[in-house]
């Protein structure tokens, strides 16, 4: 994805409550996005909508979580 567009979506998140922003420590000095309270809620929606896909659309399969 273009660091333009990822940035511009990231903000977006930010903006509604569903992410957060925190910056790592030197010598990073960048960066860290992560759930929010509000994005965290959407765990439960997101797990059905996989559960849907994974009977609904042949060859979907679940990303490793590692």
């Amino acid at each position: 994805i273009p660091t333009n567009i990822l940035a511009s979506r990231l903000r977006r998140l930010e903006a509604a409550g569903l992410v957060e922003r925190k910056l790592d420590p030197p010598p990073r000095s960048r960066y860290a996005y992560r759930p929010a309270k509000a994005g965290r809620r959407l765990g439960p929606l997101l797990d059905a909508l996989i559960t849907w896909a994974r009977s609904q659309i042949p060859g979907t399969r679940v990303a490793r979580r590692d």
